[in-house]
């Protein structure tokens, strides 16, 4: 026994030694790499693959670039940790990538060449390890054998011979150098063991031949005195609360204290990053937990144990995730929006997600169904929504309140809004319509017109009644009628069927919800003795391709039997052009009138009138011809885009007329002139053919034109075999006897058609020798060389002249030209001369045409002529504009034919996220899917056979994010079929876009080393969001992939949508040149297809005048700045910087910030990658500086260039020329230029100063001479001052706001500054730069620039989108230079690298002591001794400084030597931003801009007062002075005085100034009025008058709502007491109607008062309300004055009475009104006085008031209120009862008498059923006026329906004195 205890003994210590090196072996914390790939294997490492000596993930790669030195340097981060290098270019050992190993040691960073070098910088170590670590370091090359040296800077170095190409034998072949000296052994890694420190520096020396570096690992050592903890799952997991656990493996030294980290995202390491701490009492030895409350539900979190004991801090090796439950979620209502009577916006916002976005439903309904889904009428789906979202709700009720409420359901449960909200629909009121005068009036047809002036709010139905007869307002009276559908603005109807020569009458109807109206008169017009229209506008050549050739034309077409004198004629809209004396259009033929008759003639040999006025807009305008009465012939409102043709582009097609009997004022009558297939060719009357003739001795036929008819008998006439003539020796029959005997010869050929009707056009070709004419079934259809269609036998062509090829003339069969069966061709043959001409011949052919042709056709038919056209199609529109998921759209089109629409179908395409189909792509041709649409009332289709066809595209079609493209097929009963949009649209199809709005998107500025942070859909939705819907691999092309040769030529195809607007097809390419892939972010074009160009807004949502072709998405980002150091975050460079150059008076091209989303994935998001969605962050949009930009800014269309190196033309002028000589000779002259006066005679100097100092105000140091700017050449203007001069514009303002030169000193920048050696032109812009110094720098402005354009972006309150911005680009994977947000600005130190220390820089730079502000004072503006002193600048007037006494007073003149020249006062509004009345919605206004200007006063006036039209009350002013030298030096602006303007004073104006008569609805203008170019509205007017007892000054007066007019402007300027004057819409309309003008003031045309009602606003200076008041053309305001003829008086003016009020408003007494003098007024008791004798009067038994002494059964009051004769009995004056029928019901009515201007009594209607008690008839509505001039009208009022019921109805008209 005893023998065994040693054993015992010896394993006992074995078996602690054994457990003690165990524990005394360095512990692995952590692992990671970096590999180096090359371009030729580029296949990347990721955090999954296992690789390295110590096997392990958390591997990152290097991309290896386009080529070997893409990815020579560069900079990579991971986990915190930050690799920088640089090299002499990348390689690789071709080992492969069938392993992590062997991908690690295939690309590698070389050392090439004698001195070649490679080097890693290791920094920010600590981040991830924060104890020892071993840096493993792998490297070799692509052949073995190469020796050399890895050192580690302050460390060991090693020498080796590679060993790394071994052909994917890794991991195998690992082999470790250790050798210090210079054995180089044969090895492929190196090992620095135990390094502390936070960064370390690698070298490879090149020995023998050149190698690299493959990658490094770092590998973290866990101190063996740490404890050890792992972490366990987390239980008791709820909505809001979780425990989390974990055990200690090992205390280590001793028992550690634990802290766990947790967060909604994992930190790792990094305690900073995680969200939340909870340090545990006490310290563990075993297992240990901890209770964590206010989380957040359905919601992921991590958590992470640290240990910490005397040895320092342990992590657990991972972390650990769980999920909270989902709560249900709460919502709130949002306010209602976008209210009418039949739709309204409903919305919701989710305030608690309960942790999974709820599916969220908006119900509502007449009814409260408070919380019970069954209890609401209707509902709409809004689909997952986590923040607001609206809907579009339609099919409303007018005048109907209803509720709603919202509810939203996830997983975790659901939840109402608090309460239920409510809304009223408005009102439909009844419409208001007019007729237009009808048009395209032939003897069968005419297209009557009218138009909706007011809609009502619900666009009526329209029926049109007409016939031989006028049935006035009684449709039975009608002979005909029809039902032409709901309609606003113009309509119009082609009717057929109408007998020649007839004077036929017609007037629209229109009614709604709100009620039902005639037009005021009924129209008339007759018929002509043809079936065709007399002229018709049948071609327009409007845009042009090469604006140098001036080929713009109109064509008309004569589609009559005999021609029609054109004299006199004239274009009245569009182009101004009147047709001189003996134009005549022959039958049949086409006239054109061009702007330049020299390009048509040379262009299509074709003669044209002309020239015209004016040009032919290419967004579309209105085309008017009349003639010599004034009467509108035809016109018609063309369009740019469907449903009108769309041209523009190369080869420049015109548009063309189907057919010249459809209505052209239908864009879907028209085509692109892009030719149509005719027939099939087939020859109908062949060359050499057999011809009946007659020689020209006599006429061929007794009456005139007979021999044409197809009835001649020609039996008699000799036939000769073609060709047919005398003098040449290929003829088949001579006519030897011709010449000297007959000048003419007639021919005739029949031919055969089965069907007219197949036939488009005709080909004739004709071979003459001299001149022709010809006729098919006596109708003419061609010439040449000929004065006229009607000539005599004995007639000769216009000249001699031979050509033996056959000419072709196309034919339309139009009108009739064709028949069935035997139709005949007719010819007569004119030589030049009876005697003198030595030849004449004659052949001909005739086929059915097979093309048209292509291309505009002036003088010839119309390429797409179609004898049966398909049908219209028009006012296309889908609802909701924008769905979201789930939504139903409804999809409807006006589509019309005169053989009835057959069917119609819609054809759509889903377009998936991430699927994008191209234009280009097969698939855009296949993945349709059909839908019929109907006209049945049914299935989303509102009214039956309205000729509005819907279809309804199922909710399951819309998906978030779902591109829906759609096309609509139609076709006749002929089966005419059409597919629109039109085959010439480069957008062949419309779309929607399916979304749900913007989502928040969560993001860290570092990942890995800063915690995520979520950026709310309010912060990014602070700017416009534009939607592109995109390939990923064209995306990828473009940006980065792509040679940028071939990215940046338009090749990729998009879809962009904004603002609810999809823009489809457009193409993009890459943007830049130096700039191109260098930042990461990089900039792309956009480019929009023609008709559909792009509507920007700025950043307050104001759309830009004129639509964009193009525009730059630039970046904010810039490698050059900070002299190449690069830096991002500067979005606000350019857009500041355009600001400026605008604010200096420099026209500069506008720019939007805007939220790009880029659609090209599956995903909108991906939780696991930041970078992986399609949020791509902040842009800016850059307009494009074209033509639009000039149109934009106002200037004239010239040639303008982009300067970068060379000129490239941007804009081409009409008359300027096409080359680029002028840009090259200015330059040369330029450059030479040696006196000012070439300068001031080519240059617009005071332009380039302007741009000069905006260029020193931003620093554009990246401006060089004839480099990144824009050259604009002004054409040849009479009058303008700078006409043919040169503009410098700005352009390339990205490298701009630098506190330093950069690079290049100023004087290259530019070398137009040579100017400056002329002392004037010195002096001129020093004056100029003091005063920008004064207004834009010294006065605060500049940075308050800044200020407005940072607010832009100041988000939610908690986060903003600029940094958002940086979390998605300062350490994208794609971008080189990481981490360099804000860096590389000397100015910012390292405290405020941020947004905010960015936006205090700017202000800086651009106020006193900046680096902009100080270069221009201190190097522009010459403060020297010769410039006089600042003045000073006082208030002499009212301390409150009420706009009507600003009176200020400026200093004594103080020259500083000098004298006194001149002086100028200024004044100018400016934003306050604490202003009471401050709008953040508004554009800020800046002092640099005045309101009021002086002018240059030559003589010191020291006193100034403003008139008070310049200045608004309660806004802010400044006012200054400066005072001129006679050194031509300007002072420098006084200090500006600052106030606010006060009211002013105008009790006067309110107690004496009224509003005493208006006409807002005149008596229809009379034909006579018509005809001298008078339209209705013309004769409105607006009558004041003085009731006050003094004089009323003018000057200050205006109407400045419901119209426009200065009195200020008027011929008379005040007003005695008593005095009337009044302001007319039309002068010499008002005078055509009342013949005294005396107080007519002026006229306020174009604005017109509206019928419908509108606010009216009588004002003193700037806005001060006189008088303010919204009169309305429904009760309780007064009916007779809206169209009947009346005007609405004030009564008791005197009293100068409330004028909102509708009671004190009345009729006038008379048509017309009385202006400008005083309304006749009737009383009772003067009136009595007027009917009855003195002694009448006495005696009250016979003139009592009560008393009857005509015994008519009316009292004498009565008769003064009906307006009868007392003495004259008649007792049809009373009251009488009638029934009404209206909209299909029956209404009691009452009709009786008022006498005019019996103001002083009220007449009101009561019912009854009981003769006892009465009510007042409330629901009484006046139905009809009836004018009897006689002092009196009768009135009739609809009451109430009548009903079944068997109650009794009683009607009365009670009469009251007021």
């Amino acid at each position: 026994m005893p023998l065994k205890t040693p054993p015992m003994k010896i394993k006992q210590p074995f078996l602690i030694l054994f457990l003690f090196v165990l524990t005394a072996l360095p512990a692995i914390a952590d692992s990671i790499g970096f590999s180096f790939n090359s371009d030729r294997d580029n296949s990347g490492m990721d955090e999954t693959t296992v690789a390295g000596i110590v096997p392990s993930s958390g591997w990152v790669s290097t991309d290896g670039g386009a080529d070997a030195q893409t990815g020579a340097n560069g900079s990579i981060s991971n986990r915190g940790v930050k690799v920088d290098w640089s090299s002499n270019g990348t390689w690789n050992t071709n080992n492969g990538v069938s392993n992590g190993d062997n991908q690690l040691m295939n690309g590698y960073i070389d050392a090439i060449g004698g001195a070649g070098s490679a080097q890693i910088n290791i920094n920010d170590i600590n981040n991830t390890f924060t104890g020892s670590y071993d840096l493993y370091v792998y490297f070799g090359s692509d052949g073995n054998d190469r020796t050399g040296k890895i050192e580690l800077e302050g460390g060991e170095t090693y020498s080796f011979r590679t060993f790394s190409q071994q052909g994917g034998n890794f991991p195998a072949q690992y082999e470790r150098t250790t050798d210090t000296g210079n054995g180089n052994p044969r090895s492929n890694y190196a090992l620095f063991e135990g390094l502390t420190g936070d960064s370390q520096t690698l070298n490879l020396i090149r020995g023998s031949s050149n190698s690299g570096f493959h990658g490094i690992q770092i590998v973290g050592i866990e101190d063996p005195g740490l404890a050890s903890v792992e972490l366990q799952s987390a239980t008791l997991i709820r909505s809001d609360s979780a425990r989390i656990r974990g055990r200690v493996i090992s205390i280590g030294n001793d028992e550690p204290a634990i802290t766990f980290y947790y967060g909604t995202s994992d930190a790792g390491l990094d305690k900073q990053g995680w969200g939340r701490s909870v340090t545990l009492p006490g310290k563990y030895s075993a297992s240990f937990s901890a209770q964590l409350n206010s989380l957040e539900p359905g919601t992921e979190y991590f958590f992470r144990a640290l240990a910490s004991n005397s040895s320092g801090e342990s992590w657990s090796p991972d972390s650990l995730s769980f999920k909270t439950i989902v709560a249900s979620p709460s919502i709130v209502n949002l306010a209602v929006s976008g209210i009418d009577a039949t739709s309204v916006t409903l919305g919701s916002r989710v305030t608690v997600t309960g942790g999974e976005d709820p599916e969220v439903i908006i119900y509502y309904g007449r009814s409260d169904g408070g919380k019970v889904p069954a209890g609401w009428e209707l509902s709409k789906n809004l689909g997952s929504q986590s923040g607001a979202a609206e809907v579009s709700v339609s099919g409303l009720l007018q005048n109907t309140q209803y509720f709603f409420r919202a509810f939203a359901q996830n997983s975790g449960g659901s939840g109402w809004s608090e309460s239920s909200g409510s809304f009223l629909t408005d009102k439909i009121s009844p419409p208001v319509l007019s007729n237009r005068t009808a048009s395209n009036i032939s003897g069968s047809t005419a297209n009557l017109r009218g138009t909706v002036t007011d809609s009502g709010g619900s666009d009526p139905s329209i029926t049109f009644y007409f016939g031989p007869t006028d049935g006035g307002t009684d449709p039975l009276a009608w002979a005909r009628s029809v039902d032409i559908g709901n309609r606003d603005g113009d309509f119009s109807f082609f009717v057929s069927g109408l007998d020649p020569l007839t004077e036929y009458y017609y007037r629209a109807f229109a009614s709604n919800a709100g009620g039902a109206v005639w037009s005021s008169k009924t129209e008339q017009f007759e018929t002509t003795d043809s079936n065709v229209s007399e002229i018709v506008i049948n071609e327009i050549h409007y845009d042009v391709p090469d604006k140098t050739v001036r080929a713009e034309f109109i064509e008309l077409y004569n589609p009559t039997d005999s021609a029609i004198d054109l004299s006199g004629w004239r274009f009245s809209s569009a182009v101004n052009y009147t047709f001189p004396n003996d134009t005549n259009i022959q039958a049949g033929g086409y006239l054109v009138v061009a702007e330049d008759p020299q390009t048509i003639l040379s262009e299509w040999g074709v003669n044209s009138l002309g020239p015209w006025n004016g040009s032919l807009s290419n967004e579309g305008e209105n085309v008017r011809l009349r003639d010599l009465t004034d009467r509108i012939v035809d016109e018609v409102d063309y369009q740019a885009g469907f449903p009108w043709p769309v041209v523009g582009s190369s080869p420049g097609y015109s548009i063309e007329l189907i057919n010249p009997g459809l209505e052209n004022d239908l864009g879907g009558n028209w085509r692109s002139s892009v030719g149509t297939a005719g027939g099939d060719g087939s020859t109908l009357i062949a060359g050499g053919s057999s011809w009946k003739l007659f020689k020209g001795v006599t006429e061929p036929s007794a009456t005139n034109g007979a021999w044409r008819q197809i009835s001649f008998d020609d039996s008699d006439w000799p036939e000769g075999e073609a060709s047919i003539g005398f003098g040449e020796g290929f003829l088949n029959t001579n006519l030897s006897d011709m010449r000297g005997n007959y000048s003419t010869v007639y021919f005739r050929k029949s031919f055969n058609i089965d069907n007219p009707a197949q036939i488009g056009s005709l080909l004739l070709s004709a071979q003459i020798d001299d001149g022709f004419n010809a006729w098919i079934n006596g109708k003419h259809i061609a010439s040449t060389n000929v004065s006229g269609p009607e000539l005599g036998h004995d007639a000769t062509a216009n000249s001699s002249g031979e050509n033996k090829n056959f000419e072709e003339y196309p034919v339309a069969n139009f009108g009739g030209l064709l028949v069935e069966g035997e139709n005949v061709l007719c010819v007569q043959l004119l030589n030049g001369s009876l005697n003198g001409s030595s030849d004449a011949f004659f052949d001909a052919i005739l086929q059915v045409n097979t093309s048209a042709g292509e291309g505009p056709s002036p003088g010839f038919p119309n390429t797409v002529f179609s004898v049966n056209s398909p049908p219209q199609i028009r006012k296309l529109e889908h609802l909701p504009k924008q769905p979201a998921e789930g939504d139903l759209v409804t999809i409807t089109a006006l589509i019309t034919d005169a053989d009835t629409v057959s069917s119609a179908t819609l054809q759509y395409q889903i377009v998936e996220p991430g699927s994008y189909i191209r234009l280009s792509d097969s698939l855009y041709d296949s993945k349709w899917i059909d839908i019929p649409m109907n006209d049945s009332g049914n299935a989303g289709d509102e009214f039956a056979e309205d000729n509005v066809w819907s279809v309804q595209v199922p909710g399951t079609v819309q998906r978030n994010r779902r591109l829906i493209r759609y096309r609509i097929r139609i076709s006749d009963a002929l089966d005419n079929a059409l597919t629109v949009p039109y085959s010439d649209d480069p957008q062949p199809n419309f779309a929607y876009y399916c979304y749900n709005g913007v989502p928040d998107w969560k993001g860290a500025l570092r990942p890995g080393s800063t915690s995520v942070i979520t950026y709310s859909s309010e912060t990014l939705t602070k700017v416009p969001v534009y939607h592109m819907i995109v390939k990923e691999s064209d995306v990828l092309g473009c940006m980065y992939n792509d040679s940028s040769g071939s990215a940046r030529s338009y090749k990729y195809y998009a879809t962009v949508v904004y603002d609810g607007e999809v823009y489809d097809h457009i193409k993009f390419r890459l943007k830049g040149q130096a700039s191109t892939r260098v930042t990461g972010k990089n900039k792309i074009k956009w480019n929009f297809n023609r008709s559909h160009r792009f509507q920007a807004r700025d950043n307050y949502g104001r759309k830009y005048d004129r639509k964009w072709d193009k525009f730059a998405l630039q970046t904010g980002t810039c490698p050059w700045w900070g002299s190449n150091a690069s830096t991002g975050g500067m979005i606000l460079n350019e857009f500041a910087s355009y600001k400026f150059y605008r604010l200096c008076g420099l026209a500069s091209c506008n720019t939007t910030l805007f939220h790009l989303r880029i659609v090209d994935d599956a995903q909108e998001s991906n939780p696991n990658n930041q970078y992986d969605g399609d949020f791509w962050g902040l842009y800016l949009a850059l307009e494009e500086p074209d033509g639009r930009f000039l149109d934009e800014m106002g200037l004239p269309d010239g040639n303008l260039y982009k300067m970068n190196g060379g000129a490239t033309k941007r804009n081409q002028g009409p008359d300027q020329v096409s080359s680029n000589s002028d840009v090259s000779s200015f330059i040369s002259a330029k450059n030479r230029a040696n006196n000012l006066s070439w300068w001031e005679e080519n240059t617009n100097l005071p332009s380039y100063y302007n741009y000069k100092i905006g260029t020193t105000l931003i620093n554009n140091t990246d401006l060089r001479s004839e480099w990144n700017c824009l050259y604009y050449h002004r054409p040849i203007i009479p009058g303008d001052p700078n006409s043919d001069k040169w503009e410098m514009l700005p352009w390339d303002l990205d490298l701009t706001w630098e506190s330093k030169f950069h690079i290049r000193s100023e004087n290259v920048w530019e070398n137009w500054q040579n100017v400056f050696r002329y002392d004037d032109a010195e002096t001129e812009f020093e004056n100029r730069s003091r005063e920008v110094w004064d207004l834009l720098c010294s006065s605060g402005e500049g940075a308050k620039v800044v200020e407005e354009m940072k607010r832009f972006l100041d988000g939610d309150g908690i986060t903003r989108i600029v940094e958002a911005n940086q979390a998605m680009w300062d350490y994208h994977p794609r971008k080189s230079k990481k981490g360099i947000w804000y860096r590389n600005n000397p100015k910012l130190p390292s405290s405020k690298r941020n947004w905010e220390g960015l936006v205090e820089y700017m202000k800086n730079f651009v106020s006193p002591g900046g680096y902009g502000a100080g270069r221009l004072i201190n190097e522009k503006a010459d403060t020297s001794s010769i410039v006089p002193n600042k003045p000073t600048i006082s208030s002499i007037g009212d301390p409150n400084f009420s706009t009507n006494d600003l009176r200020f007073e400026s200093s004594n003149f103080s020259g500083r030597g000098s004298s006194f020249a001149g002086m100028e006062w200024r004044l100018a509004e400016v934003t306050d931003p604490g202003s009471a009345i401050f709008d953040s919605e508004s554009p800020w206004i800046y002092e640099i801009d005045s309101v009021w200007e002086s002018g240059e006063m030559e003589s010191f006036g020291r006193r100034i007062s403003i008139p008070p039209l310049a200045v608004r009350v309660g806004h802010t002013y400044r006012a200054r002075v400066r005072h001129l030298s006679n050194s031509g030096q300007w002072s420098h602006w006084s200090e500006p005085l600052q106030f606010v303007a006060g009211s002013p004073d105008i009790s006067a104006y309110k107690e004496s100034l009224i509003i005493s008569e208006f006409m807002y609805n005149p008596l229809r203008a009379s034909s006579a009025e018509e005809l001298a170019g008078f339209s209705t509205s013309d004769f409105e007017f607006i009558e004041l008058k003085n009731v006050g007892d003094r004089a009323l000054d003018l000057s200050d007066i205006r109407f400045t709502k419901g119209i426009d007019f200065d009195f200020v402007d008027g011929t008379i300027l005040s007003l005695l007491p008593g005095e009337y004057i009044v302001v007319a819409r039309n002068f010499n309309a008002f005078e055509s109607r009342y013949g005294d003008v005396s107080r007519v003031t002026g006229q306020y045309g174009p604005d017109n008062l509206s019928n419908g009602g509108e606010n009216v606003k009588l004002s003193y200076g700037a806005g001060v309300a006189i008088h303010e008041f919204r009169y309305l053309d429904e009760d309780p305001w007064p009916k007779g004055a809206d169209g009947e003829g009346f005007s609405l008086i004030l009564l008791s003016p005197e009293l100068a009475p409330d004028h909102s009020l509708a009671e004190n408003w009345a009729i006038s007494a008379g048509i017309g009104g009385s202006p400008g003098k005083d309304e006749l007024r009737v009383s009772f008791s003067s009136w009595k006085v007027s009917v009855f004798s003195p002694d009448e009067l006495l005696d009250l038994s016979f003139s009592g008031n009560l008393l009857d002494p005509d015994n008519d059964g009316i009292t004498n009051f009565l008769e003064y209120a009906f307006g009868g004769d007392p003495k004259i009995s008649d007792s049809s004056i009373g009251p009488e009862s009638v029934i009404l029928e209206e909209d299909g019901e029956n209404y009691f009515g009452l009709s009786f008498r008022k006498r005019l201007g019996a103001n002083d009594l009220n007449y009101l209607i009561e019912h009854s059923t009981d003769l006892v008690s009465w009510d007042l008839a409330t629901e009484a509505a006046l139905s009809n006026i009836v004018n009897h001039d006689d002092g009196s009208v009768t009135e009739t009022y609809r009451i109430s329906i009548i009903n079944d019921s068997d109650t009794s109805q009683f009607l009365r008209v009670k009469i009251q004195s007021k």
